[in-house]
């Protein structure tokens, strides 16, 4: 009987070695699997990306090619007002019932954002830049706050959202692809034209991080708020919204910064508009690239920065 016990324990200690290595197994296998998918998601972030940005380029040849005659070299638009003859062999825009030759070219590679409804007498912004995109504003008689909204391509949609709510007084102006420095060299650019009272959003970071060193970046986020600081206006800035499929590497980076930025617009007397929890594990806030908002998230996010432009214009 007692041999019998013995082997009875073997028996069930064996088992159990089994079942522990089966575990054991089974936990390499999970994380062989979430490898798996955090690299499939990457490359499915990646693939999405670039067909949005072949879609935009696209969309951008389409556009260019609409009234452009084509000449030996260069690419010149229109000027806003007036203008002198272009030089033979360049290309020139051709304005709808115009004829060849009637208008001459800006500066080539350059694009010119004109507001055609600013009031009389208003000095024009002159904006120039490339790969700019611009949402016009009316007249600026409306009772709100002047608001000038910049940033990378988060921003694109909010026109449809937050700058439709005042479409008199709000003005967006977005930069895609942009990192924080761009927004710094074109700030003073874009702010031309806006009052002392205006209220400046400023949404950008997120295509900066894991691309420099925190400590850099910050310094670089630094000098783009005391240029906010420095002109005078109120100042709202938007911390980095999260994106998906990027890793927990990247998630931590951006939540670092957004802290950073949080410390440094306090210090400034800045308004900061921290979004992560609004869209962070939401897939429907975004669009299928992980990175862009979606209708919903856009909608979200201006409700956002409507109620931040609100608390900062009764000056709280």
């Amino acid at each position: 009987m007692e041999r019998r016990s013995l082997v009875e324990e073997c028996v069930v200690c064996a088992l159990q070695e089994q079942v522990k290595a089966l575990q054991e197994e089974v936990k390499r296998l999970k994380g062989v699997m979430n490898e798996v998918n955090v690299g499939t998601g990457m490359l499915y972030h990646s693939f999405s990306t670039i067909q949005g940005e072949v879609k935009d380029l696209q969309q951008k040849v389409h556009s260019l090619g609409e009234g452009v005659e084509v000449g030996q070299t260069g690419v010149g638009t229109r000027p806003a007002v007036g203008g002198t003859r272009s030089k033979e062999g360049q290309w020139r825009v051709v304005g709808k019932g115009s004829k060849p030759g009637s208008a001459g070219a800006e500066k080539l590679g350059e694009v010119l954002l004109h507001n055609r409804y600013a009031v009389l007498g208003e000095k024009d912004r002159g904006v120039k830049s490339r790969g700019v995109e611009e949402q016009q504003a009316g007249d600026r008689s409306g009772k709100g706050p002047e608001v000038l909204l910049v940033g990378d391509s988060q921003v694109k949609y909010l026109d449809q959202t937050f700058c439709e709510r005042d479409r008199d007084r709000r003005i967006r102006v977005c930069f895609p692809g942009a990192s924080v420095q761009d927004v710094t060299d074109r700030l003073d650019k874009v702010m031309v034209g806006t009052g002392k009272e205006a209220v400046v959003v400023v949404h950008v970071g997120g295509n900066d991080v894991g691309k420099a060193r925190s400590e850099e970046l910050v310094t670089k986020y630094k000098a783009l708020l005391e240029k906010v600081k420095e002109s005078g206006r109120t100042g709202v800035i938007c911390g980095v919204i999260p994106r998906e499929y990027v890793g927990k590497e990247w998630l931590s980076r951006a939540l670092s910064l957004n802290s950073k930025i949080e410390e440094l617009c306090k210090g400034m007397g800045l308004r900061f508009v921290d979004g992560w929890d609004t869209f962070y594990g939401k897939h429907s806030m975004y669009t299928r690239d992980g990175v862009h908002l979606s209708k919903m998230g856009t909608e979200a996010y201006g409700d956002q920065l409507e109620k931040a432009v609100r608390l900062v214009s009764q000056g709280n």
